[in-house]
């Protein structure tokens, strides 16, 4: 596929998407986000498309007659009350989220935002107000992460018993996205949602070499897996919960992990 054409007809959608929606009077606000904000995108980067939504409209109401101008669409990956992934012939892929003004608050993912229309500076305050909060990982975070640790790799070990690799693979990929979690926000970096790998891997990555490496191993590892990858989670957990705001019962995580090992 032709790198160059990509990024044209990215471009091409994205004046088409911008024009439309500036074209909606209930449309107070607008804004990318990802690469394309950041300034790091390559040909296959996606757009991320933000809305914002006069609170007197309906936005799933709002959304579904946005993507109805937005046609010609190949095919719609996801669609809520709130945000759609849909995907055009050109091979480029949008993801529009619709937001209220007051839903929108001071946030590490808010810093780098590419402001494309706003009412009365409330994104050029959001964006300011953003670059100076830096990011903590939160107690609840932590948790979520161990807790989805703990059922993957009692799961990977239940379909390996079963002979169920390909099962056994996803619970293993979903163990790794867990530590490689708990390394990000040891690094003071927010961790992507649970299965999204976006820039984990690559040039864009905040990963280490050393890290890299590790998790090269973790992929190729066969029946050591669970011994490893404990090693590396115990090791980056330590570190963590050195941090006040943070706590683990370790002996709850060796119970945990005792069941499999």
């Amino acid at each position: 596929m032709n790198e160059k054409s990509l990024i044209e007809a990215r471009n091409q959608l994205l004046d088409r998407v911008q024009t439309l929606a500036e074209k909606q009077t209930s449309v107070q606000g607008l804004f990318l986000g990802g690469s394309l904000a950041a300034g790091n995108p390559d040909a296959y980067s996606d757009i991320d498309f933000r809305i914002v939504l006069a609170p007197t409209v309906d936005k799933e109401q709002f959304l579904k007659m946005f993507l109805k101008k937005v046609a010609p669409i190949l095919f719609i990956e996801t669609q809520t009350s709130f945000y759609a992934v849909v995907h055009f012939a050109s091979f480029i892929k949008l993801d529009v989220f619709v937001y209220y003004p007051e839903e929108l608050q001071p946030s590490p993912w808010f810093a780098n935002i590419w402001i494309l229309k706003e009412e009365q500076h409330q994104l050029h305050e959001l964006k300011v107000a953003s670059h100076q909060q830096s990011y903590l990982p939160t107690q609840t975070e932590l948790d979520f992460f161990l807790t989805k640790y703990y059922a993957n790799l009692h799961e990977y070990y239940r379909r390996l018993q079963r002979q169920e690799t390909i099962y056994a693979t996803t619970c293993r990929l979903m163990t790794i996205h867990c530590l490689i979690s708990f390394w990000y926000m040891e690094k003071g970096y927010p961790p992507n949602s649970l299965g999204d790998w976006s820039k984990y891997e690559g040039p864009r990555t905040k990963l280490t070499t050393a890290q890299q490496h590790i998790i090269q191993d973790l992929l190729s590892a066969e029946s050591k897996f669970i011994h490893q990858i404990d090693e590396q989670v115990q090791i980056t957990l330590l570190n963590l919960t050195a941090q006040p705001s943070l706590t683990l019962d370790f002996a709850h995580y060796q119970q945990v992990v005792s069941l499999i090992k």
